[in-house]
């Protein structure tokens, strides 16, 4: 990934998360259970549950990103060996019962498993697929990176809202 895609995407989350959900806060991974380049920001609605929402660089260097939602009932960061979890979704009450648990947001809802860069209409390759991988693979400038960074945190943010929140207070309840 473009550091200052990188960058970008971490600072334009960040923003819009304090705008949209203001009682999660940055949080403090444990490395050896996080992503390398991981952000995670969380949230106590009780003394020894926390909620977590971690944006998700590529581990591939391409310009795209991802996002995991979970929690932890000992109050710390998830310290899970498999991340994202194994247990499947398909109902919440299948998984509220584990003490630790994180997963794409696409298991929880229809969302993307990760917003990348889309090639432009104006690429100079004729081949879609050599496109898409000149657009992934692109470096950028700090504005070039804003603005393009900026609709696909709008988006991931979109669906964070409308899936991950909504699942992470029905847990906390």
């Amino acid at each position: 990934m473009c550091k200052e895609f990188s960058t970008a995407v971490r600072s334009l989350f960040q923003s819009q998360l304090a705008m949209h959900a203001p009682h999660f806060a940055p949080g403090k991974v444990v490395p050896q259970f996080a992503w390398p380049g991981e952000r995670a920001f969380s949230w106590a609605p009780s003394a020894t549950k926390r909620c977590w929402v971690s944006v998700i660089p590529s581990s591939k260097g391409y310009n795209e990103f991802s996002i995991e939602i979970g929690w932890s009932s000992f109050g710390r960061y998830p310290e899970l060996q498999s991340r994202p979890s194994i247990a499947a979704t398909e109902q919440a009450s299948d998984v509220f019962h584990l003490p630790e648990f994180m997963c794409n947001l696409a298991s929880v809802g229809k969302a993307p498993a990760f917003w990348r860069v889309a090639p432009t209409l104006n690429s100079p390759a004729a081949d879609p697929l050599l496109a898409e991988a000149q657009a992934v693979l692109a470096r950028y400038s700090k504005q070039e990176a804003v603005v393009t960074a900026t609709p696909l945190v709008t988006s991931a943010m979109q669906a964070l809202l409308q899936y991950g929140l909504p699942f992470l207070v029905e847990y906390a309840a």
